[in-house]
């Protein structure tokens, strides 16, 4: 439960990354529609946010839960990871704030170099509008339905 409870909570900061970032493509691409789109997106994540108590989560009580189950998380993500958890965590616009969305920017343009899409147009013309905006589930629903049938094989 723990485990899973940390992953929601990931999952749901993370997301507000990811709204930025398409807030910002979506400038960049001058559309006005996905940008008012990720705009509303944000204010509702930030609402989400505050009711998930992501304001009082320890990152330094997660990394150590992800970790100790053999993962391996490089400098750059857990970086990458603890800032946007502070942006989070703290009462800035993520829409509006400088320093979210040089974040965002620096981090895509790391990862992906010359293909960014912000380096790009050709890149950017292949925006599909919704880069991983989905909460990430951890393939939940697999092990959910596993153990509603180890469940139901007890009885």
């Amino acid at each position: 439960r723990d485990l899973l409870a940390e992953a929601h909570r990931f999952a749901l900061a993370m997301q507000g990354a990811a709204f930025v970032y398409n807030l910002m493509l979506a400038e960049r691409a001058s559309n006005d529609e996905r940008r008012a789109h990720y705009v509303e997106r944000l204010a509702e994540w930030r609402e989400s946010i505050v009711s998930h108590r992501i304001s009082t989560w320890s990152l330094d009580a997660f990394w150590p839960k992800v970790l100790e189950h053999g993962h391996a998380i490089g400098y750059p993500t857990r970086a990458f990871v603890t800032e946007w958890v502070n942006i989070a965590q703290g009462s800035v616009d993520a829409a509006s704030s400088p320093q979210a969305r040089q974040l965002v920017q620096k981090r895509e343009m790391a990862l992906k170099g010359a293909h960014s899409r912000f380096r790009s147009a050709k890149a950017l013309q292949r925006w599909s509008g919704a880069a991983g905006v989905g909460l990430t589930t951890y393939r939940w629903n697999t092990a959910r339905r596993f153990l509603i049938d180890l469940h139901g094989a007890q009885d």
